[in-house]
């Protein structure tokens, strides 16, 4: 476990890209944050790799399109795979066309998960927010006596390295 305290307003765990948007947006808003994720390195292979028109417009409001844009591949079409229970084969089950900037300036993209992690992580590393890695929560506990005082934390999340031999 983490033998030294830290206050923070927000505890993110996990910094996939879920994490790492919330981060983003308390970035924004300057909440104290602190992400913490249990492997070791952030996501080299995708597991996610197209990016919405949407999702685009939200990255354009941190300030990190431009990199994604100028790293991304410009989707024209999707098809669905699946395998026939039948023949057991592989057959395509649909074709369909992507949006091509007709609801949004953007249109889809096709960027590695790891890539687009990485622009995420170097926006916040600017903002002094970095990413601890080879960290798990392994315990949370609700202070009852909080109430209203902006003092006391309700919080306390016990945080363990992997260089921990125990809580």
């Amino acid at each position: 476990m983490c033998s030294s305290s830290a206050y923070v307003d927000l505890l993110i765990v996990g910094a996939g890209p879920a994490g790492l948007t919330a981060a983003c947006w308390a970035a924004q808003y300057k909440i104290s944050t602190r992400i913490i994720d249990k492997k070791a390195n952030r996501t080299e292979n995708g597991h996610a790799d197209g990016i919405q028109s949407r999702t685009l417009e939200i990255l354009e409001s941190f300030g990190i399109v431009d990199p994604v844009l100028k790293q991304g591949i410009h989707d024209v079409d999707m098809s669905h795979w699946a395998i026939n229970n039948e023949t057991g084969k592989i057959e395509r089950h649909g074709r369909y066309e992507t949006d091509s900037g007709q609801h949004s300036r953007f249109g889809q993209i096709l960027l590695n998960q790891g890539a687009v992690e990485q622009v995420f992580i170097d926006h916040l590393e600017k903002k002094n927010i970095y990413v601890e890695r080879d960290r798990e929560a392994v315990f949370l506990h609700l202070s009852p006596n909080a109430g209203n005082d902006t003092q006391q934390f309700a919080v306390n999340v016990g945080v363990r390295g992997s260089d921990s031999n125990g809580m």
